[in-house]
Parts: structure tokens; C-alpha cells; sequence
């Protein structure tokens, strides 16, 4: 999620690996610079639960898309910290590391708080996010 209080502008994104990799933070930082004209300094982000880095594996083709410090080898198998590449590309785009909020909470790690489609096979729940941006009440006036 992406907010920006002066402006009442929030952006909620579903960002997944081929998501990030496209550039799709950047893409709706810039939708809400063009659209809403927010400055990103001003902006918060929250970076909610997802696979950590520990249970994340992916391709190597993959995992060669991200940089170095998101990506690793071990034992055998390429492992991607999604979460840490986004609050990096977060900040990229002008959103101040102070204002980026991350969960740090793995849906792979806590069975008894998420459903994981890697962790259960696919067989899986869902997961929802809710934002609200309430009228400004002195826009009635």
C-alpha cells in the first residue's frame, strides 16, 4: 500500500515476483506523481506479510532478474527475499525509508495466521487487504 496524506491518495498493489521484477512499484509511485500529484518524500508504504526469503524459492532465471542483495543460493535451490527487494525499489522511487513499513511476517513460516499456496500445494484460502481513504469532511464546506 501506498498512501500520501496531503493529497488523500492510496495506491493497493499486489506484488508478486514478476510484478516486481516488471516494475510495478514504480509504475503506481508514478500513476499517483501524474494522476494525484503527490510527492513521494511525503508518501507512507506498507509492505504486508508474503514468503520470506528463507521459504521463497525460485528459478535461477528468476532469482537472476533481482539484485544480488535480495537473491542467494543455498543448499541447492535460489531463495528471493521479495519483501526486502520491495521496500528497496519503495525507496528507489522517492518514498523515504522512514515511511516504508514492512509486516516482516511470512505466510510460508505461520500456518496458524496464512493460507500459502507453496506451503499447502495449492490448496489454499485467500488473503484480503482493506483501505479506506474517508471524505474530508472540510470538502463538504
Amino acid at each position: 500500500m501506498i498512501y500520501s496524506p496531503p493529497e488523500r491518495a492510496l495506491a493497493a498493489l499486489h506484488v508478486g515476483r514478476r510484478g516486481a521484477g516488471g516494475g510495478i512499484v514504480g509504475s503506481a509511485v508514478g500513476v499517483l506523481r501524474e494522476r494525484f500529484r503527490i510527492d513521494p518524500g511525503y508518501a507512507i508504504a506498507v509492505v504486508g506479510p508474503g514468503i520470506c526469503g528463507k521459504c521463497y524459492t525460485v528459478s535461477r532465471e528468476d532469482a537472476l532478474r533481482f539484485p544480488k542483495e535480495v537473491r542467494r543460493f543455498d543448499r541447492g535451490r535460489w531463495r528471493l527475499d521479495l519483501s526486502a527487494f520491495i521496500v528497496r525499489d519503495l525507496a528507489a522511487h522517492g518514498i523515504r525509508r522512514r515511511n516504508i513499513f514492512s509486516s516482516r511476517l511470512c505466510t510460508a513460516c505461520a500456518p496458524s495466521l496464512f493460507f500459502s499456496h507453496r506451503r499447502d500445494g495449492g490448496v489454499t484460502g485467500r488473503h484480503w487487504t482493506l483501505a479506506i481513504v474517508r471524505p474530508d469532511p472540510r470538502d463538504a464546506e
